[in-house]
């Protein structure tokens, strides 16, 4: 047998031998027929038609299936054999390791996980979405995985973290291996210290910065169009004083933010830069999580009231108060250092990199003159 003829061979050994475990862990009902974990069909060990008797001859000739006879006319089964020795081919799964690839999970499970005010929508939500909660982020149902890590979940089942989940409708199990755990802990607890400042960060500045929170926004979308008007015009139509009064309101909010800069400048400059800035707001938002403090009442980014999944925050916070802490969630290297996180879940648009767009412009051609 060639190379490729074994690497062929050891494809289906995988696919059969999976197809036990799953029948072991996961039973599908076989919709033909009620049959045993070890019978498989002909259509399940290859799909396409064209490749399918040289691989089921395959499998024969390795003595890893056997053909039975069934009922129905036409109807192939096969008794799978030797799944005794799929553990020496089997793969240990492996999960994801980087922090912010599980940030947007998080975020939605702050409205997910959010008790229902009608017991039907928690019926509506579907198994899915009902997964997406802090308890189950990134576990994986054992269909996600592929056929060698099957087979490994099921000879290895001790090593694995099983979390039960229930929508109403199904129960289903994922699974996330236990030698990880405290890692994912330590990322879900980032991805939730992000999140608040994400959603905060401009009062958690005009706190330390002592400014008005009200000109520090998630995004620059300050305009200001100064209107050079023919002063005859404006004299003789009587718009001086709307005009002027127009002037004054971006004189004042402009100096707010003149104000508002300086003071943030300034409190940057004396606690040692940027890094130290956000190093002081990421401690502070640890502090109020492990106290169970909501330290505003609205959300910056979206200028609604704080939603109840503080309490589901707190609630997880308080199991792992053990690892959450400064130190750990970001003096860890495998939790990708300090760096922010570009989020990919809404928020800040390119608007708040550019600054204000201040133009000025004539409200008449200069060569118009005056009315007089």
């Amino acid at each position: 047998m060639n190379k490729l003829d074994q690497d062929r061979l050891l494809e289906l050994k995988l696919r059969v031998w999976a197809h036990v475990a799953s029948q072991l862990i996961d039973p599908d009902d076989d919709p033909d027929e009620k049959l045993d974990n070890y019978t498989i069909a002909d259509h399940q060990i290859e799909t396409n038609l064209g490749r399918r008797n040289k691989a089921i001859r395959f499998l024969l000739e390795a003595g890893i299936i056997e053909k039975i006879s069934t009922k129905r006319e036409g109807l192939e089964r096969y008794k799978i054999l030797k799944f005794e020795e799929a553990d020496s081919i089997s793969v240990k799964p492996e999960f994801g390791n980087y922090w912010s690839n599980c940030l947007s999970d998080v975020q939605d499970s702050m409205f997910l996980d959010i008790e229902p005010n009608d017991p039907q929508e928690t019926l509506d939500l579907d198994i899915n979405t009902k997964r997406e909660t802090l308890s189950g982020i990134e576990y994986k149902s054992f269909r996600e995985f592929n056929d060698a890590e099957k087979i490994y979940i099921y000879y290895h089942q001790d090593e694995f973290d099983v979390y039960t989940y229930d929508n109403g409708h199904y129960t289903g199990k994922i699974y996330y291996r236990k030698d990880i755990l405290t890692f994912r802990h330590k990322m879900i607890l980032k991805c939730l210290v992000e999140l608040e400042i994400f959603n905060n960060f401009p009062q958690y500045v005009g706190q330390y910065a002592g400014c008005n929170e009200e000109v520090i926004q998630p995004e620059n979308i300050e305009k200001f169009t100064f209107n050079k008007y023919a002063v005859s015009s404006v004299f003789l139509k009587d718009e001086i004083a709307s005009i002027l009064k127009v002037y004054e309101e971006h004189k004042n909010k402009a100096n707010k933010m003149l104000d508002a800069f300086n003071k943030t400048n300034a409190w940057v400059e004396s606690v040692g830069g940027f890094d130290e800035a956000l190093r002081i707001i990421r401690k502070q938002v640890i502090e109020d999580f492990r106290s169970s403090n909501k330290r505003f009442e609205k959300n910056m980014v979206t200028f609604c009231p704080q939603s109840n999944s503080y309490s589901i925050i707190f609630k997880f916070v308080n199991k792992h108060l053990d690892i959450f802490n400064y130190e750990t969630i970001y003096g860890d290297p495998a939790l990708k250092g300090e760096n922010v996180y570009p989020h990919k879940c809404g928020g800040y648009g390119d608007s708040a990199f550019n600054s204000p767009d201040i133009k000025e412009a004539f409200d008449e051609p200069e060569d118009k003159g005056s009315d007089l």
